[in-house]
């Protein structure tokens, strides 16, 4: 992942590695010189493991939340449309 730093020592990271390290927008950033190495980690440590609870909004989901039944409902369709 090739990127330019532009005049203002600005650099954009591309897609790909900001959903790898797990970055949004907006996300704070140490930047660690280690020689002729840069690292970017974040700010704050992760504070544990993620929960399927979570997920809504780590993806900034503003619907309605799924039921049990809507979700087994899914699973069964879903099943049956992989025969």
């Amino acid at each position: 992942m090739a990127t330019t730093i532009s005049s203002k020592r600005q650099i954009v990271i591309p897609k790909k590695g900001m959903i790898a390290a797990g970055f949004t927008e907006g996300s704070r950033v140490k930047v660690i010189c280690e020689g002729h190495t840069l690292r970017i980690v974040p700010d704050k440590p992760q504070q544990g493991a993620s929960r399927i609870e979570d997920g809504p909004g780590i993806l900034n989901y503003k619907g309605r939340k799924a039921t049990l039944a809507d979700i087994k409902k899914g699973i069964v369709l879903g099943a049956a449309k992989s025969r």
